[in-house]
């Protein structure tokens, strides 16, 4: 089981952290492994360029 779920509807991305059993909290491995991908990076310069960012799920 994957421990996020990323899905995408009507160009918005939700990102889940499916971990009931310690009530959604993100390990280091997670949050590294999100740092790493190529949607943080898109996430961030569109912030930072004040535009909507184009999420891809990678």
């Amino acid at each position: 089981m994957r421990e996020i779920r990323y899905e995408t509807s009507d160009g918005v991305a939700t990102l889940t952290i499916d971990r009931p059993d310690k009530r959604g909290a993100m390990t280091y491995a997670m949050l590294a492994e999100f740092s790493a991908s190529e949607d943080h990076a898109e996430g961030v310069a569109a912030f930072l360029e004040r535009r909507p960012a184009d999420f891809t799920g990678r």
